[in-house]
């Protein structure tokens, strides 16, 4: 069963009465991204796998090979993609990458006033929201660690490393927190398939984004 944790509740209590009273010779397997939004009384009735990533170096050299490309660009790819190597090659065949740097760029425009709230909503609100979130949730993970803990440069979004050193060193770290905790917020409401006006929702972020308090 993949993704286990979109199941809707109907679904997930099913799944539960078959849990707890299983019929014999039966292995269900259940595949999942998200185990927070497992329900608990079935996460307590399944024996848990952890799948680890591959070691870099390994996760690399096949990259290369799967795509035809250096080093350097595969090191780009699997930054961007967490480690994970077989999400890199889908990102970049598919071209998520073209999504993700016309995203990141729109929120740079934000910043510099070339774009508005409401034209980059318009542009990106057919898109995959959840993807969008975790892009925009991982560059302020970059920036509050480069302001708090003193990074010289994004652990993940190597790509924006100039965006990520003016705010860290300009933005107050409240305002950053704000976004975050909204972000977050979005995003938990996605995953839960509540159905929220995607181009209200992106122009609420979008404004919170544009107007980031600059510290003293």
């Amino acid at each position: 069963i993949y993704p286990a944790e979109e199941m809707n509740v109907s679904a997930a209590n099913a799944l539960l009465k078959t849990l707890e009273e299983p019929g014999e010779n039966t292995l269900i397997v259940l595949v999942v991204d998200q185990l927070g939004q497992v329900m608990p009384t079935i996460r307590s009735r399944c024996q848990r796998l952890e799948f680890q990533l591959p070691e870099r170096q390994q996760a690399l050299s096949w990259l290369m090979s799967e795509l035809d490309i250096e080093e350097k660009e595969a090191q780009g790819v699997m930054s961007v993609a967490q480690g994970a190597p077989v999400l890199a090659r889908e990102w970049k065949e598919k071209g998520v990458l073209e999504l993700r740097a016309r995203f990141l760029s729109g929120l740079a425009d934000l910043l510099r006033q070339r774009e508005t709230p409401l034209s980059l909503a318009e542009s990106l609100y057919n898109e995959d929201l959840e993807l969008i979130l975790n892009w925009w949730i991982s560059l302020l993970n970059d920036i509050v660690h480069m302001q708090v803990a003193g990074a010289e440069a994004p652990k993940v979004n190597a790509d924006m490393r100039k965006l990520a050193g003016v705010l860290a060193s300009k933005a107050k770290t409240s305002s950053l927190f704000e976004i975050m905790d909204q972000l977050v917020a979005e995003r938990k409401g996605l995953l839960k398939h509540q159905n929220p006006n995607k181009q209200l929702m992106l122009e609420k972020l979008f404004m919170g984004w544009k107007g980031l308090t600059v510290a003293e």
